[in-house]
């Protein structure tokens, strides 16, 4: 057991091995997971606050693309909350491309920075998750078949319904009984949140995408490279 915020949370240990763990994934494969409740508040605070901590404040570019607060601020979530406590505190921003090209100069500059961040966290995910799930997600990287338990291919349809708060716990938490890390321990909250904007994409667009003929030298630079600022004004919706 762990507690976070008040809410007690259960972390599972496996008991019966290998084949009962498969067994397991097996029957549950196409669910949507449940997320950890300190994950999901997680994001919440980045929508909702400008944290102290450095890579906390870098996440918040990220986060802003992909999601859209459903309230201007904390104080109308709760007062919402207090009526139903099922209320959302974000809708996600879809990440797939449109068919036709938008025209308009606003829904233009929207995908081009939905792209920007989804190739921030590609080149990330190339440094350190590609070995094993391959440059494109698709679970064949070079180390992948050297693996008892074979990495995710994000291309496949279920990841495609992971909301941004999945994502994030996920990279965080890794899986474990795998070879994938707890990436918490190593690499900031900014960097998480990148890499989960590009398996959004991935998972979305079944592949790179638009992204194929990105620059690779783009990989480096900051967002505001692209003329990408965060404004929290922007994202909030009215209040239903």
């Amino acid at each position: 057991h762990s507690t976070y915020d008040g809410h007690d949370e259960v972390v599972a240990v496996w008991k019966d091995g290998v084949m009962g763990r498969e067994e397991l994934a097996k029957k549950l494969y196409d669910q949507h997971p449940e997320v950890p409740y300190r994950y999901t508040k997680e994001i919440e605070e980045l929508v909702y606050t400008t944290p102290k901590e450095k890579d906390l404040q870098n996440a918040k570019t990220p986060i802003n693309a992909m999601v859209k607060k459903t309230f201007a601020n904390e104080e109308e979530l709760a007062e919402a909350r207090a009526k139903d406590a099922r209320v959302p505190a974000w809708e996600e921003v879809s990440f797939k491309e449109p068919a036709v090209p938008p025209t308009d100069p606003v829904a233009l500059a929207s995908l081009e920075k939905i792209r920007q961040i989804a190739n921030q966290g590609r080149g990330l995910f190339n440094n350190e998750c590609s070995t094993c799930h391959g440059l494109s997600g698709d679970g064949h990287g070079w180390s992948a078949y050297s693996m008892t338990k074979r990495p995710a291919d994000f291309h496949e349809e279920k990841y495609e319904h992971f909301n941004t708060d999945t994502w994030f716990w996920r990279i965080s938490r890794g899986v474990p009984g795998t070879q994938m890390p707890q990436w918490e321990l190593t690499l900031g909250a900014d960097q998480r949140m990148y890499l989960a904007a590009y398996l959004k994409y991935v998972a979305q667009n079944g592949g790179l995408g638009k992204l194929e003929g990105m620059p690779s030298d783009s990989y480096g630079k900051p967002p505001s490279a692209y003329g990408i600022k965060f404004d929290p004004a922007a994202s909030a919706a009215p209040a239903k």
